[in-house]
């Protein structure tokens, strides 16, 4: 009888995890538990998408790394991956998302057709994307104006890691993988910076190392 209790309340709480990890742009988020290593994420869901609402902080045991390799950095920021790990580095079920896939998440959020494909661009979208307050967005003590979070996405400033070791901008900026590559060595990424309510679309080196943000496979 015992045996069997056990076996009911570990489906109860599976099928209650299970059913959080689709949330609304409400406030109301769910929960995903990577069952790699039990680390639980915020997700919600944007439009037709759903996002985890927290950088990764997977270890991949190589390329992965904690901001000025301080583990507590990792608490609140995840970890900054190069390009080739961050490719694979999402939990079964979610993958690093396309450029096509933030364009979606960028228009959806008000973005023109006529811009999206630019690199500077987005009016209010940055804004709408990033973490309110200065908790984490934080520069000279100046207002983070312009940030409401009303996506629910969530976005911190992770800085970055230069593909030379150093490390910078945590506090300024965060800087976002794509899995669209091209040529030349270099792949697409999405920026937020303090102080600017747009979000820069740009190439970069795939051996930089930036935050990544899983989406869930459709």
């Amino acid at each position: 009888m015992k045996h069997y209790l056990l076996i009911l309340l570990i489906g109860l709480c599976a099928m209650s995890i299970q059913a959080q990890e689709v949330a609304d742009t409400n406030g109301n988020y769910g929960i995903f538990v990577d069952n790699r290593d039990g680390k639980s994420y915020k997700t919600v869901k944007i439009g037709n998408q759903v996002w985890m609402a927290e950088n990764l902080n997977y270890d991949a045991e190589i390329d992965g790394y904690f901001y000025e390799y301080h583990a507590s950095n990792g608490i609140t920021y995840g970890r900054l991956y190069n390009w080739k790990t961050a490719k694979k580095v999402c939990p079964a079920g979610w993958h690093l998302p396309s450029d096509t896939e933030w364009k979606e998440l960028e228009m959806y959020l008000g973005m023109s057709k006529s811009e999206v494909d630019n690199t500077r661009r987005g009016a209010d979208v940055g804004g709408k994307l990033k973490e309110a307050g200065t908790a984490h967005w934080t520069h000279w003590g100046r207002s983070n104006s312009g940030a409401t979070n009303e996506s629910g996405f969530t976005a911190l400033p992770g800085g970055y890691r230069h593909a030379f070791g150093t490390f910078a901008n945590m506090g300024y900026m965060g800087c976002f993988w794509s899995s669209t590559e091209d040529n030349y060595g270099n792949a697409r990424f999405r920026k937020l910076t303090f102080g600017y309510e747009n979000i820069s679309r740009a190439w970069s080196n795939k051996r930089n190392c930036y935050s990544v943000r899983c989406i869930k496979d459709e």
